[in-house]
């Protein structure tokens, strides 16, 4: 009895199979999902923060809209910005952000529209009479920027006489409270936060605007040789998401 029924099941199944066969109704297997994207960034309020456990800021948000709309799943791992920097190049990361357009970082990954607003500017102690503008401030004033920054590599290039780098915003504003260097270049909205975090008032500094440097996410080419396409898409699906 038992093998009977077993029989009728399974010739049942085989129709059922062979019509669909027939009449083209086979089970399509399921495509593919893409790998999780892993992207490296660093505290940098207010533009990415990490506190109790929730990630949030300018471009943080921006990224999350962007890639939502794309439907990919995604991981933000929090990395000094030096160390991020070079997870991408090794190929461990998929990219980094949020950060600013140069050729050292164009050798090994690709910068995606610009998805945050970004003011280089200079920061002096109230009262001196440093100006970058001036014929010997770069020769003679000593200068700082964060460790790992385009900024650093910047005034590095372009012969300022740099006096160290820092690892974080609060150390920069610190050695230039105590005018351990003359001047130092910094995000603009990074430094004024760093200042208030210290319990300071960005009036007791002077700024003097040197650029505007868009951000963006920097894909590792590595990874965009994986995903064909992707780059055009993200592009493509940020303006709603960063209002341009």
């Amino acid at each position: 009895m038992g093998a009977s029924v077993f029989g009728v099941a399974w010739n049942r199944a085989s129709r059922g199979l062979w019509l669909a066969i027939v009449c083209g109704l086979a089970p399509i297997a399921p495509a593919v999902a893409e790998p999780e994207i892993t992207l490296a960034t660093q505290e940098w309020a207010p533009y990415q923060t990490e506190a109790g456990g929730r990630r949030s800021g300018i471009a943080i948000d921006a990224l999350r809209c962007v890639l939502d709309r794309m439907g990919e799943t995604y991981h933000l791992v929090f990395l000094p910005w030096r160390r991020a920097q070079e997870e991408v190049r090794a190929g461990r990361v998929d990219g980094f952000f949020a950060a600013s357009r140069s050729a050292e970082r164009d050798e090994y990954a690709v910068f995606s529209t610009p998805i945050a607003p970004q003011v280089w500017a200079w920061y002096f102690p109230r009262g001196t009479s440093l100006r970058p503008g001036d014929a010997a401030f770069k020769a003679t004033a000593k200068v700082s920027a964060t460790s790992g920054s385009n900024m650093a590599s910047w005034l590095a290039r372009s012969g300022y006489r740099m006096d160290g780098e820092t690892r974080t915003l609060e150390q920069l504003v610190t050695m230039l409270r105590a005018r351990r260097v003359d001047a130092v270049l910094a995000n603009a909205l990074t430094f004024d936060e760093a200042v208030r975090s210290l319990g300071q008032s960005p009036q007791t500094f002077e700024s003097h605007v040197e650029r505007s440097e868009p951000l963006g996410v920097y894909f590792g080419r590595q990874f965009l040789d994986r995903r064909p396409g992707f780059l055009e898409a993200f592009n493509d699906n940020a303006p709603p998401c960063t209002g341009r």
